[in-house]
């Protein structure tokens, strides 16, 4: 993909996979093959200067411009930034027609042929449209990034609404994308070149919105859905009915669908539940965010649901906003929400300020009442944090009481050396269940000792306890427990991308899956042998004394589902993904539950390809030993 990007290195000891340089060196690189588009229905004279607004792709307005007459290949003036002198154009117009130079830092260029007159009157889109120079055409590649942002509901950090993050922790394959200049001169009215947008108001018919599309307006009878799926959680209700909640990441809006059947999740089952501001409509009011396109509050991250004896499925989320967390609950048929803990994002001092709710897990007691704990820094200092209601229909932040259980101040120095983009503390990747008694169990990662630790409430309150200390234990934990009240706990070993199992009665440390697969053979004849990153977003279900774990292979895309065989040896079954031809990428934010008779899973896939993402829900029938 056409971008810049930061690629970072750990060197290891030839032939030993599971050794990791503590070093880390870094490279800036820069994918650019496609000169400017030069904004033709933007030029304007001012005074004794042509001005000549220009937008690269991956450089945005870091661009030069320079002319010549029409038929040069290259230009006769230096080059320069914004304006040249109109003067000069004129000098070289043939016919009252000049050709503009842009180029970006790569050196790729583009041009145009430009009527310079047009500058003095109304600007049409009949100027021209840039057409590449010797490094534009089309281009396919594969890169290998470190896992994409996308890819867990507890792994990015996410205050910026819709930035995509990277960390250095698995391989992504991306599909091969061909890119070519994105200046549209087809004829359609709504035809021009833009940034925002508002550059397209008064292009399109009534009943149509105007949106800014890889720099050209296009017309919209409804507003985009976007991306909607990341950070997605799942329930199952007594009755069998299905609950998703999401986020939709192109407004920043908390969103819940109840669909109707197992596969792909329409967009139009999404309900929008929070972030959509009261005005102003700009569509009819029954489409997509009720016709409303302006931005509210950035919510939805860090989402987690249950659904209570009756049906009503009750939300946790992040207010990326305010850096709050929020609850939402269905009752009398009504989303309402409101926060629980109020963040304080007032100020660009970290040592005063309050980030509250990411990584959010809630749990409802046997009366209903709903718990949730959830991760929260205020100053240096990062907490884990439970906030118990006082009543199974909470609806204000007064009938929320809350307690931090566990803190750790971060190491400035090691955090500025940080090169993850998850938080550095305790707390991470929460997870939160019921034990026998009907009590609160929060699982979760301490990300400055590198341990897995567990949070129980004993006697009025939690205790704290190491549950695995080796390397660095303890990512996308997923917890369970039994009727005799034993826990059960799968996570990831982030040193050697394992998946493994634990539980805290004989406490013995399971590989589950270590990513080994045999792929084909060498020239030799020989097994060839390749390892996977496996693991993430891990969810346990237990089923009458049997163990299954759904994840993601995050190497192949692939959504799998782990059990022990009748000799506890562990074997995985693929659900989906790693197809031939492609369908798409699995695995992200795997959700399991029993449904009382098979496995219900979910999963967020993205096809980057089509710019096409979705969830998707899975039925999978168990044979019980």
């Amino acid at each position: 993909f056409q971008g810049k990007y930061q690629l970072q290195f750990r060197a290891r000891p030839i032939g030993d996979y599971r050794s990791w340089d503590p070093l880390v060196h870094s490279v800036d690189v820069a994918i650019d093959s496609v000169g400017p588009n030069i904004l033709t229905d933007k030029i304007e004279r001012e005074g004794g200067e042509l001005v000549i607004p220009a937008f690269d792709n991956v450089f945005k307005h870091e661009v030069e411009i320079a002319l010549g007459d029409i038929d040069s290949a290259t230009p006769s003036t230096e080059w320069t930034t914004e304006s040249v002198s109109y003067s000069i154009a004129e000098g070289l117009a043939v016919g009252g027609e000049v050709r503009i130079f842009s180029r970006d830092p790569q050196g790729n260029q583009s041009s145009i042929v430009f009527r310079i007159h047009d500058a003095e009157e109304p600007a049409t889109t009949s100027g021209g449209c840039s057409t590449g120079g010797d490094n534009t055409g089309l281009i396919g590649f594969f890169l290998l990034l470190a896992a994409l942002g996308l890819r867990s509901s507890r792994l990015r950090s996410g205050l910026g609404r819709k930035l995509v993050r990277h960390a250095p922790i698995a391989g992504v394959l991306l599909a091969a994308i061909s890119f070519a200049p994105s200046c549209s001169c087809s004829g359609d009215p709504a035809a021009g070149a833009c940034l925002i947008d508002e550059d397209c108001l008064g292009l399109c018919e009534e009943g149509e919105i105007g949106q800014c599309f890889e720099d050209t307006c296009r017309c919209l009878s409804d507003l985009p859905y976007g991306r909607i799926g990341q950070y997605s959680s799942m329930d199952v209700a007594a009755s069998g009915s299905i609950w998703v909640s999401a986020y939709a990441a192109e407004y920043g809006d908390l969103v819940v669908a109840n669909p109707a059947a197992i596969g792909r999740i329409p967009n139009s089952d999404w309900q929008y539940v929070d972030g959509v501001p009261d005005g102003p409509l700009v569509l009819p009011p029954g489409g997509v965010r009720g016709g409303i396109k302006a931005d509210g509050n950035d919510v939805g991250q860090y989402t987690d649901i249950a659904v209570n004896a009756d049906g009503v499925p009750m939300v946790s989320y992040f207010d990326a906003t305010t850096g709050s967390l929020k609850f939402a609950a269905l009752y009398d048929g009504e989303w309402h929400n409101h926060a629980v803990d109020v963040g304080d994002l007032s100020t660009d001092d970290i040592l005063q300020s309050k980030i509250a709710g990411q990584y959010s897990a809630i749990s409802l007691s046997s009366a209903g009442v709903p718990t949730i704990a959830y991760f929260t820094r205020v100053g240096d200092t990062t907490e884990v944090r439970i906030a118990q209601a006082t009543g199974s229909a909470p609806r204000s932040a007064g009938e929320w009481t809350i307690t931090a259980i566990d803190s750790a101040i971060v190491p400035a120095d090691e955090e500025a050396a940080d090169v993850l983009t998850i938080p550095y503390g305790t707390g991470l990747f929460i997870e939160l269940v019921r034990d026998a008694s009907d009590l609160p169990i929060a699982a979760y990662y301490d990300r400055i000792n590198g341990d897995l630790r567990i949070a129980r409430q004993e006697n009025g309150t939690y205790v704290v306890e190491t549950l695995v200390t080796d390397g660095d234990v303890g990512w996308y934990p997923s917890i369970e427990v039994d009727p005799s009240g034993v826990l059960h706990v799968s996570y990831v070993d982030a040193i050697n991308k394992d998946l493994l199992y634990i539980n805290d009665a004989d406490r013995v440390v399971e590989l589950v899956d270590d990513g080994y697969r045999i792929v084909g053979t060498t020239e030799d004849g020989l097994p060839l042998p390749e390892f996977h990153f496996v693991g993430d977003d891990s969810s346990i279900v237990l089923i009458s004394g049997d163990i299954f774990i759904a994840y993601q292979d995050a190497t192949t895309h692939e959504l799998l589902l782990a059990s022990p065989n009748a000799s506890n040896a562990w074997g995985h079954t693929a659900i989906a993904g790693d197809e031939i031809p492609f369908e798409g990428a699995y695995g992200f934010f795997a959700n399991a539950e029993f449904d009382g008779s098979d496995i219900t899973m979910s999963s967020f896939v993205l096809d980057q390809g089509n710019s096409d993402s979705w969830v998707e829900l899975f039925r999978q029938s168990v044979v019980i030993d």
